[in-house]
């Protein structure tokens, strides 16, 4: 079968740059591939997906040589909005694709430029906010979103212009796990359809697993692509190419296995067949060496005392936080997207002022420090 993406000898290099940010890429994407291209930062993972819908060479200028085809339209000769009716992008900077009044009309949005009938409009808005998980928020502003949120909007805007290929740049790049692995669910389920071919750039391996072949890129090159499993068992390439490789293959490999597990799951099961046990001494002794290190720490940094924040007095971000941050603590703070995660951090620096309860740096109240800043100015 003809594939639907064709790139042959491809080589850009942006203007004003002396090096190739693409160069001699050979590439090939078949009808309905779901195809994951890895590779360490300023590899070249964006510049390739901007070729795909004409944004390199018509937007972002520079030497190209060879070709890139989708569906036998070369994008050198269509424009952009040309390329838009059968490839759809989700950008890495998914905030800069956001600008409608409420999510429903971001993702009416498209399909309205494309005159597509007002009811089948409704269908997509219904569909894609179920897709994503955003349906409770239909009509709240994209600016009242979390980053994980917003990033679902644009993953849906796209989706309602019904794309034949669609191109995601680092799409999970601010959800948590379980939103990260929600969102490759549902590219798995889309690229099970035959009308659709996916194209998603990654760094984080975890996000492959679901994928059909992946392409591992550094310095502009396609150093090697193949079948999912077989790139992701081959770990002294993936770190070769500073791409971090999966843990559970990673540990199965130190420990002498051959035929490598990718998946929680299929560790547990190598696991269990290889008879290994945890050392509940040596577990236990890393325990000690943890409560000993967390006594060291007296000296109180950061305080919180039943924190609360809202914004415009209706979405209550925090309640009633209360922690201690102690000088030469490392702390790890966790949680879903929307949780109060970046609120709660830019109350350490007085970016935000607490709404109710206080928050103390070095023994000062952050709302202290505030009304002097005012009273300075």
């Amino acid at each position: 079968m003809e594939p639907i993406v064709s790139i042959r000898d491809l080589q850009f290099r942006y203007r004003g740059q002396k090096g190739y940010a693409l160069d001699g890429i050979n590439l090939d994407i078949s009808r309905g591939e779901f195809l994951v291209i890895m590779g360490p930062s300023e590899a070249g993972k964006s510049t390739l997906a901007a070729t795909i819908n004409g944004l390199i060479p018509h937007f972002q200028i520079g030497k190209l040589k060879g070709t890139v085809t989708v569906m036998g339209r070369n994008t050198q000769d269509n424009t952009v909005a040309h390329m838009a009716e059968i490839v759809g992008i989700v950008f890495q900077d998914f905030e800069a694709q956001l600008f409608s009044t409420n999510v429903e009309l971001e993702i009416a949005f498209g399909p309205e430029n494309f005159a597509v009938d007002r009811d089948e409009i409704g269908r997509r808005i219904n569909e894609n906010l179920d897709y994503v998980g955003l349906d409770a928020v239909r009509y709240h502003p994209p600016s009242t979103l979390s980053g994980g949120q917003k990033q679902k909007l644009a993953i849906a805007s796209v989706l309602a212009l019904k794309p034949t290929v669609l191109v995601m740049d680092e799409p999970t790049t601010d959800l948590d796990p379980i939103s990260k692995m929600g969102v490759f669910e549902i590219t798995h389920r889309l690229c099970k359809r035959d009308d659709l071919t996916l194209m998603i750039i990654e760094h984080e391996t975890e996000e492959a697993l679901f994928a059909d072949r992946i392409g591992l890129i550094k310095g502009g090159k396609l150093i090697k692509i193949g079948p999912t499993r077989e790139i992701l068992s081959d770990i002294d390439m993936m770190e070769q190419l500073g791409v971090m490789p999966l843990g559970i293959p990673k540990f199965f490999k130190r420990i002498g296995v051959t035929n490598l597990p990718l998946t929680p799951e299929e560790g547990l099961e190598a696991f269990k067949k290889g008879g290994w046990k945890v050392s509940e001494p040596a577990f236990q002794e890393l325990l000690k060496k943890d409560h000993a290190t967390l006594e060291k720490l007296t000296q109180p940094l950061i305080q919180c005392h039943d924190l609360e924040y809202s914004y415009d007095k209706t979405v209550k971000a925090l309640d009633g936080v209360s922690m201690d941050i102690f000088k030469g603590d490392m702390v790890a703070i966790v949680g879903q997207n929307g949780s109060g995660k970046t609120t709660l951090a830019k109350h350490f620096n007085g970016l935000l002022m607490p709404t109710g309860g206080d928050v103390s740096v070095n023994g000062l109240p952050t709302l202290d420090q505030g009304d002097r800043s005012k009273e300075a100015d």
